[in-house]
């Protein structure tokens, strides 16, 4: 990873000049820094994904989006069930075991 350079304090601040010069250069600093976070952030959230190229790849991506909904189908038919059949969304009472 790449340091910050700090921009050093001038020796003698003698104007108002001088403060406004010290005051630019730091905001030219932060703009240059966030800019190099928002590239940093969009390169590690936002990765482009290859399309399939041949037919077992796209046979393979099929078959793992179809196995993932399958799993969130399954995990929320137990939640459901877990729940008394919503109970807890819709406002009834829970069923009475005997």
């Amino acid at each position: 990873m790449s340091q910050i350079d700090p921009i050093e304090l001038p020796q003698t601040i003698t104007s108002l000049e001088d403060i406004s010069a010290y005051k630019d250069s730091l905001h030219k600093q932060i703009e240059q820094e966030e800019e190099r976070i928002a590239n940093k952030w969009n390169d590690l959230f936002h990765k482009e994904e290859t399309m399939p190229q041949g037919k077992a790849q796209k046979f393979a991506k099929m078959l793992s989006l179809g196995t993932t909904m399958f799993d969130g189908m399954m995990l929320g038919w137990k939640l459901y069930r877990k729940y008394q059949e919503g109970a807890f969304i819709l406002g009834r009472t829970k069923k009475k075991r005997k």
